[in-house]
């Protein structure tokens, strides 16, 4: 897969109206087994099961672009698994992670996506990351870049209780010359 950077008028865009309800039961159904406000400081249960829909969609939205480029690649899981089961592995054909953020957020805080510093993401520089933007109103998901885990710059996050737990990488940092091969 070719490394890509998309601004707004060249972002591939994907309706995801089709799986919202399905992203929002799966937020609704794994809210409560999950240890988010223990883990990374988010206490507020509506804002989990948006992260969720907000993830999940952006899921939806990066496997539609890789089938968009002839991949063969399954839909996203939406299985409810118990915390001894759970699986943190990549997104998409175990080789491809998502990350998205909402164009909420996006206006709020600038474009920039999350990651927990204990992911295991961090572990294979190889792994590609497919960043999306995911506007809930329009049910739109775009495609902001493709970038390999060994190309990316991990910055501290803007809101200070985030920063033990979190980490971010930020628009302005996704140069053209670091592109996956």
């Amino acid at each position: 897969m070719e490394g890509s950077l998309f601004n707004d008028a060249t972002a591939p865009c994907f309706d995801v109206e089709p799986y919202r309800a399905t992203c929002e039961q799966f937020a609704i159904d794994v809210n409560p087994s999950t240890c988010y406000g223990e883990r990374d400081g988010q206490n507020n249960a509506n804002k989990r099961i948006k992260d969720q829909i907000v993830g999940k969609l952006g899921e939806f939205g990066a496997c539609l672009y890789l089938r968009s480029k002839g991949w063969s690649v399954e839909y996203p899981d939406t299985n409810i698994y118990s915390s001894h089961e759970k699986n943190w592995s990549h997104d998409l054909l175990g080789k491809i992670a998502v990350k998205s953020q909402d164009t909420d957020s996006e206006n709020k805080y600038g474009r920039s996506w999350v990651f927990q510093r204990s992911d295991t993401i961090h572990k294979n520089k190889e792994t590609i990351v497919i960043f999306t933007s995911v506007n809930l109103t329009e049910n739109k998901v775009f495609i902001r870049a493709t970038r390999r885990v060994k190309d990316l710059i991990f910055e501290e996050m803007k809101l200070p209780q985030l920063r033990n737990t979190k980490q971010a990488v930020y628009w302005n940092n996704l140069n053209l010359e670091r592109e996956v091969k």
